[in-house]
């Protein structure tokens, strides 16, 4: 019966002991992503689609799905922005309903809404972004928005 309790401690305290460091990298995890989101539209907001970009990986392998085109790489990534979004047609970006979803130490999802207001109309949407840590930090592999 000792045996049995000692067993039993043991498990317990190893649990117990596995739950702190996954709790703590995910809302550590959670924390940087949505820091790096509020980056985001405070930098499209200002005018600055290159602080907006910086959390999109640079890369040909990172992947955009939108509504009407799949995209393949930051470079062509950009240019959409670009041509999409200059000058007045930028609007005013909000993020809203954000669902972070952490699911390892590199990587998560990000559940959300998206809008755009411009002087004479809303554009809006749902977008899933998957996020991956790199070198350079957290970054989106792949953004489907729609």
């Amino acid at each position: 019966m000792k045996i049995w309790i000692a067993a039993l401690i043991m498990v317990t305290a190893l649990m117990i002991g596995c739950e702190g460091p996954v709790g703590n990298y995910e809302t550590s995890i959670s924390k940087e992503i949505g820091s790096a989101m509020k980056e985001q539209v405070d930098s499209w907001n200002s005018g600055e689609l290159a602080g907006f970009m910086k959390y999109y990986w640079r890369s040909d392998e990172m992947t955009f799905h939108g509504s009407k085109r799949r995209l393949q790489g930051w470079e062509k990534l950009n240019s959409m922005y670009i041509e999409t979004y200059s000058g007045a047609q930028r609007g005013i970006l909000e993020f809203s309903g954000l669902e972070i979803n952490v699911l390892s130490p590199e990587s998560a999802y990000v559940l959300g809404d998206w809008k755009v207001e411009l002087p004479d109309t809303v554009k809006q949407g749902k977008f899933t972004l998957i996020w991956r840590k790199k070198d350079e930090g957290w970054r989106i592999v792949h953004d489907h928005s729609s």
